[in-house]
């Protein structure tokens, strides 16, 4: 009976979405032939208020470009509830599913390159991947930590509206936290001695990254100026927000390092101070993404011929995953859209509800903008919507498939103009903008033939109902083994959202008649730390990296940021635009610098970070001094199948490099044939399985030079510490790294390897001659990496291996059931198995001693050897295979490296 039941409603509910036209699809009806014509641009409309959100403590401020736009940037798909089971809406094909292959362009590379230009970002999908949260809310002021008011000349009261109020625990369909709890109000001064405060202060679990989020009711006389800081393991950093626009959803601040516990620099502080009359309001912060919350079963329904009617909502289940890996309509109700909005369908059809959710979202906030004039909304001035997919198709070829474009010129009732008058053919030209820039810039920056499958004039619900321009990008077909060649590689991910980002500025610009200002510089190259001779001081310097793609993309200033070791990073300083800056540093204290480049297009992503550290003696003479090279650049997809009867991914053989982090992955692929490419299998399994589905997998941090640095000036404080990275090293002559007593080179996962889609190795030819020089002149080497040995397999590459290290490699093993590094007479746990903590060692060098070296490390007890030392009066070495900093415990990791200071620097 149940099932008859819930299939006549079914029925019903698809009648009415295609009445209504609100699920992505075709419908024939709607003809685009006949399209009058219409302005293409703003035509003059434009918002000239507060921007919604802008962070007060950056050393620069921008005015061009993406300054103060407003962008709504979507993901595509994520986990829903099928009304069985939680599950994806896209099938796992090549270790992946598009709904966790989107967001792995979009939240580390596309929306920071967005903002880093100076637009404000709001995403339908949660952007955090931090497994914990912490909602600090006055409703519940002693829960996830502390919430207090100190009052002034004024004091604090309840609104007169809802606000928000975090569920107990899970909450179901019909729950809407943004309207189930009060919010607090107070009149603004100007006086700055007589400021009343309101203090979020969370308990954090675990130390880490947290995005910062705040949230407020819609109030009369609410101020543009709201002034929100944060206070963090860095510093201060402070917002100022608009709280006329943007009422009763997460607004995004920025993600800074906390403290475990409730501490003093963990919190958030509003006060009341303004330029304006009117009031200020308080209501919840919220301190990382955490996990879905949003729990789903099938609802109890009772039909009549006349209505269907909700009964009641049976207990159910969570998705079990990070709330960014879930769907749009599970975060719309996280984040405040009304249940009329995202639960259309009375709970029984989450797949079309979590497509019109990203929509009804963008739309209920930009209501009553500039752009959006004449409805009901937060008046969020939203002037475009992109969606990111990668459903494209396939084909047995061996190339790429292509970039498909998707615009629609008619609203979801045949209207031809945004409601400003614009026409919505500004949608084609924003999508003819788009595939041009992507597919021009894949194949100049790869030298592949990226082609354009073609512009289609589309009727799908994401490109139709938003008001404002908006467009669907199908990048690649993630059922293609080509493209999905380049589409787990990081590189890749890169240049396709810089290549976004480039299409959205001039679609902007091009929409207000603006020039195209300068493009974002690349981030900086040959970067180093160098300790002063004679002065407890330390010179940073690096060079601007040339875009090929992008001739106005050349950096006019420079900022450097600072933090010590125990601190985040501060809120930087501009250099003038000089590429050198000397900084005074105090003894004892280890210092980590990180270098970004600026024009008027914005900022680039930073430089890997560097140390300093001045031990006590420095400045008279009196202490020995390390250089630390960073030569793990790597980045990389996995290792690849290609044979005549297989093709596919082995994340067992090298699951490659991630940029920091990546969920991107759902398991090992099980299905190897090409035959079956593109073919869906039993729930949306066709090529592979699901065991890593919701793992945050750490990458390439570049943060190995911290590591060394860290262990070696807690134990070591007679001896101080320069670093570079490996591009500055090569530029270093032999006079400049002479006089160091050691030079620690740290390789971590640095190879050649097959499938990088840019070329890494673990020993340029230029550093083999400068090391070659260095060890002749009586220099001592530590030398750590996986693969030091097995990439070096020339003549001359072997011979480096066999006269400067001392090594022979006899080959690579898998390291997962190694359970220690043994040697320095120390058991060391180190990462061999992928993990949200740190890059894994799942391969390492078998590397034998060679003349007078020994075997000073083995994989497990009497296992194969790890790692050689070369004795000596002159020049001493130690090489090894499983890289340093990937030793799992601190104090190991401590003792660790005083047994090989007190070999290498007796």
């Amino acid at each position: 009976m149940l099932r008859r039941l819930r299939k006549v409603f079914f029925t019903v509910l698809i009648l009415f979405a295609l009445a209504h036209l609100s699920v992505q699809g075709q419908k024939a009806t709607l003809s685009f032939d006949s399209i009058p014509p219409a302005p293409h641009t703003w035509e003059g409309v434009d918002y000239s208020g507060n921007r919604w959100v802008k962070n007060l403590s950056k050393p620069y401020e921008l005015e061009e470009g993406l300054a103060g736009r407003h962008l709504f940037i979507s993901p595509s798909h994520g986990r829903y509830f099928n009304g069985e089971i939680w599950r994806w809406q896209r099938p796992v094909m090549f270790c992946t599913t598009e709904d966790l292959l989107t967001q792995s362009f979009v939240f580390p590379f596309l929306i920071p390159m967005l903002e880093n230009a100076g637009a404000i970002v709001y995403s339908p999908r949660e952007r955090d991947p931090q497994y914990n949260d912490a909602v600090v809310d006055n409703d519940q002021p002693g829960r996830n930590g502390l919430y207090q008011e100190v009052s002034g000349s004024h004091t604090w009261a309840t609104a007169a509206t809802q606000g928000f109020l975090y569920p107990m625990t899970t909450f179901n369909d019909l729950a809407q936290p943004m309207r189930m709890g009060t919010a607090r109000i107070i009149r603004t001064t100007r006086s700055q001695r007589d400021r009343a405060t309101a203090i979020w202060q969370p308990s954090i679990p675990q130390r880490g990254q947290y995005a910062v989020y705040v949230t407020y009711p819609q109030v009369e006389n609410a101020v543009s100026d709201a002034n929100y800081t944060v206070h963090h393991a860095g510093g201060e950093t402070t917002f100022r927000v608009n709280q006329r626009i943007g009422a009763g959803t997460w607004l995004y601040l920025g993600t800074f390092l906390f403290n475990a516990g409730i501490t003093e620099r963990g919190r958030v502080t509003l006060h009341n101070g303004s330029r304006h009359k009117g009031v200020i309001v308080a209501d919840a912060v919220r301190f990382g993404g955490g996990m879905g919350t949003t729990q789903r079963s099938v609802p109890q329904v009772s039909y009549t011929p006349d209505s269907i009617r909700i009964l009641n909502y049976p207990a159910g289940t969570t998705s079990g995953l990070l709330r960014q890996l879930e769907g749009a309509r599970y975060y719309a109700q996280w984040a405040g859209l009304p249940d009329t909005l995202y639960n259309a369908d009375g709970g029984m059809h989450d797949y079309n509800d979590d497509i019109r959710a990203r929509a009804h979202l963008l739309n209920f906030l930009s209501g009553g903008s500039a752009f959006v004039p004449d409805t009901i909304g937060r008046g969020v001035p939203f002037e475009l919507s992109f969606a990111l997919h990668t459903d494209a198709g396939y084909n047995r070829t061996g190339t790429p498939y292509g970039t498909l474009a998707i615009a629609t010129p008619m609203g979801d009732h045949g209207e031809t103009t945004f409601r400003t008058g614009t026409g919505r053919v500004a949608s084609i030209d924003f999508a003819h903008t788009m595939l041009h820039q992507v597919t021009d810039d894949l194949t100049r920056a790869f030298g592949v033939n990226w082609p354009i499958r073609e512009l289609r004039k589309g009727n799908y619900g994401e490109s139709r109902s938003p008001l404002v321009p908006s467009i669907i990008l199908e990048l690649l077909a993630h059922q293609n083994y080509t493209d999905m060649k380049f589409a787990h590689d990081p590189n890749f991910k890169f240049t396709v959202s810089r290549a976004i980002y480039k299409a959205i500025l001039r679609h902007v610009c091009s929409m207000h008649g603006r020039d195209v200002p300068p493009i974002q510089p690349l981030p900086v190259k040959q970067f180093s730390a160098r300790l002063v001779k004679g002065k407890n001081q330390v010179r940073l310097s690096w060079q601007p990296a040339i875009d090929p793609l992008e001739p106005t993309a050349a950096p006019s200033d420079y900022i450097v940021y600072t933090r010590t070791a125990d601190s985040d990073f501060d809120n930087g300083r501009l250099t003038g635009g000089k590429n050198h800056l000397t900084l005074t540093l105090t003894p004892g204290l280890h210092y980590i610098f990180k270098v970004a480049a600026l024009n008027e297009g914005g900022e680039s992503f930073a430089s890997q970070p560097l140390s300093a550290y001045c031990a006590e003696g420095h400045a008279s003479g009196r202490s020995g001094e390390v250089l630390i090279v960073n030569a793990f650049n790597r980045l990389s997809g996995p290792a690849r199948v290609e044979t005549d009867n297989r093709i596919g991914f082995d994340l067992d053989e090298d699951l490659g490099v991630p940029y920091h982090y990546t969920t991107a992955f759902s398991g090992r692929q099980t299905n190897f044939s090409p035959a079956g490419m593109g073919k869906e299998g039993p729930n949306g399994l066709g090529f592979g399985g699901t065991e890593w589905v919701g793992q945050l997998i750490r990458g390439n941090q570049f943060n190995g030079i911290e590591t060394h640095a860290t262990a070696i000036s807690a134990q070591r404080t007679d001896l101080s510490i320069s670093s570079m990275s490996s591009e500055a090293f090569e530029q270093s002559s032999t006079s400049e790294i002479d006089p160091y007593h050691l030079i620690d080179y740290v390789a971590g996962l640095e190879r050649n390897a097959p499938h990088n889609l840019l070329p890494y190795k673990a020993f340029s030819p230029k550093i083999r001659k400068l090391l070659t020089t260095y060890h002749e002149h009586g220099g001592h080497l530590l030398v750590s990496g996986s693969f030091v040995g097995s990439d070096m397999t020339r003549p001359e590459e072997r011979e480096f291996l066999n006269r400067v290290l001392g090594v022979r490699c006899e080959g690579t093993l898998r390291t997962q059931d190694v359970d220690a590094l043994f040697g320095l007479r120390l058991s060391m746990p180190f990462y061999n198995r992928p993990n949200s903590e740190h890059f894994a060692c799942t391969q390492a060098d078998v590397l034998s001693p060679v003349g007078n070296a020994f075997s000073a490390f083995a994989y497990g007890r009497g296992g194969y050897s790890a790692g050689v030392a070369v004795p000596g009066n002159g020049a001493r070495s130690v090489t090894m295979g499983v890289p340093f900093e990937c030793i799992n415990n601190p104090e190991i990791q401590s003792a660790a490296m005083t047994a090989l200071l007190d070999f290498l620097l007796p």
